[in-house]
């Protein structure tokens, strides 16, 4: 038995204490807090799996090409720099979420706006493997996951 939190939408709102960017439940909302923990705590305690969902891509990112599913900022290939700006914070935002939680599945979501190469999906993949080498991974990262 398993269960899926979202930790980040498409609109960028992380609901942990992200140190990657300042869009989180902690910093820029009413909760003023973390509110992930409790619930994987609880999963934890319970017995469960944890899951995570995460939205590669982040329409609230002044870094990532598409502002919402039919209106851009760049081209990536334009603007390399750019987009490798919002790559490392992806990559922050999942080497937390990995290293704070743990959790035993990738629940990903959003991948249909750029290429596998482009999101470096293989990279994501080992990135996470090298600290969670049992984790779960969904199909949803372009070929580089474990299940359909």
């Amino acid at each position: 038995k398993y269960t899926v939190l979202t930790t980040k939408h498409h609109d960028g709102f992380a609901l942990w204490d992200t140190k990657v960017g300042s869009l989180s439940a902690k910093k820029s909302s009413p909760a003023k807090r973390d509110l992930i923990t409790p619930f994987a705590e609880e999963v934890r305690r319970q017995g469960l799996r944890l899951g995570l969902y995460y939205s590669l891509l982040d329409w609230s990112n002044e870094n990532y090409p598409n502002h919402t599913r039919t209106e851009s900022r760049y081209d990536i290939k334009k603007d390399p720099k750019r987009w490798e700006k919002f790559c490392k914070f992806n990559f922050g935002q999942m080497e937390e979420l990995n290293t704070t939680f743990k959790p035993d599945l990738y629940w990903f979501d959003g991948d249909w706006e750029q290429k596998a190469e482009d999101w470096n999906s293989a990279g994501i993949i080992k990135m996470l493997r090298s600290t969670n080498p049992d984790v779960i991974v969904n199909s949803r990262i372009q070929g580089y996951g474990d299940y359909g």
